[in-house]
C-alpha cells in the first residue's frame, strides 16, 4: 500500500495538447535551437524530474530561456507554490514570453540581462564574466541552462557557474548543456558529418568559427570537471550526446548534473 501511496503522489507531465496553445509563432521559436519546440521542452523536463528530483512546488532559473521553450512545458507542471524565472540577452522571445505567458501564468516571470554575446547581443553593457544574476543568494531550487555554455568563452562560463552557485539553495542542482571533449569524442569526430566538428583548438577549449568563436564552442571534460567543482558544485552524473558521431538517443548535446551541498 505505501508504495501504490507514492506512485499516486509522483507529479504528472504535461501533454503536448495540453500545451498546444502556448507555442509561439513559428518563426520565433525556429531562432532558439529549432526542432520541435513542444518535444524538445518536455524532453527536457522529464531529465529534469527524473535527473534533478524537480517537483512541482520548486523554484526554477532558465538561463538563456530564449521564447520559453522550457517555460512552456514548465506551465504544464509547476503548480502555485512552485515559480520560474528566466532570462536572456534577446528581447524578442522574452517579449513574446511576457506578453503571452506571464499573464496567464503569474508565477513565470522574464527579464532581460544585457550581457554582451557577439552573437546574440553584439552591443552588451557588461560582459558575462562580470554580470552578477538579478537575484538573492540560495534563491533557487533548480537552475538550467541549455545550450548556453555552448556559446561562452571560459571566463565567461567561469563567471556564470559563480553565480548559478550562489543562487542555488544548498542541495539545489544544476543542469547544463556542453560539447565535451574527450578520448572517446575525438575519436569519433573525424569521421561525424554533423554540427559542430570544433576544429580549432585553444588550451582547453575548442571553436567551430575562428572568425566568430562564440558561434559553438568545446570545452575539455577535464576543464568543466574543474570548472564546476571550483565553483562548489558537485557533478552527479554526464550524459553524452550525439553531436560529436554518437548515435543519436534523442539528445545532442552532452548534459551534466551538479549539485549543491
Amino acid at each position: 500500500m505505501q508504495a501504490m501511496s507514492l506512485i499516486d503522489d509522483a507529479p504528472t507531465l504535461p501533454t503536448r495538447a495540453a500545451l498546444a496553445d502556448r507555442v509561439p509563432p513559428p518563426d520565433l521559436a525556429i531562432q532558439f535551437g529549432g526542432g520541435d519546440f513542444l518535444g524538445v521542452g518536455l524532453k527536457t523536463l522529464k531529465r529534469l524530474v527524473a535527473d534533478c528530483g524537480l517537483t512541482p512546488s520548486q523554484r526554477v532559473l532558465d538561463v538563456g530561456s530564449g521564447a520559453g521553450r522550457l517555460a512552456v512545458a514548465l506551465t504544464g507542471y509547476l503548480d502555485g507554490r512552485g515559480s520560474y524565472e528566466g532570462f536572456d540577452t534577446y528581447p524578442f522571445g522574452l517579449d513574446w514570453c511576457r506578453e503571452n505567458l506571464t499573464p496567464r501564468f503569474p508565477n513565470f516571470t522574464f527579464r532581460r540581462a544585457d550581457v554582451l554575446n557577439r552573437l546574440y547581443n553584439p552591443n552588451g553593457a557588461v560582459h558575462a564574466k562580470d554580470f552578477v544574476f538579478p537575484y538573492p543568494d540560495a534563491d533557487f531550487d533548480l537552475v538550467v541552462l541549455n545550450s548556453v555554455f555552448t556559446h561562452m568563452l571560459p571566463e565567461d562560463v567561469v563567471g556564470y557557474l559563480t553565480q548559478i552557485a550562489r543562487v542555488l539553495k544548498p542541495g539545489g542542482h544544476a543542469f547544463i548543456t556542453f560539447y565535451l571533449l574527450n578520448d572517446a569524442a575525438r575519436a569519433l569526430l573525424p569521421a561525424s558529418t554533423g554540427y559542430p566538428r570544433l576544429g580549432h583548438r585553444y588550451g582547453a577549449f575548442y571553436v567551430e568559427n575562428p572568425a566568430d568563436p562564440e558561434e559553438a564552442v568545446g570545452y575539455e571534460e577535464t576543464f568543466a570537471r574543474h570548472a564546476i567543482a571550483a565553483a562548489g558544485l558537485d557533478i552527479t552524473s554526464i550524459t553524452p550526446g550525439s553531436w560529436c558521431g554518437r548515435p543519436y538517443e534523442g539528445y545532442v548535446q552532452d548534459m551534466v548534473v551538479a549539485r549543491k551541498g
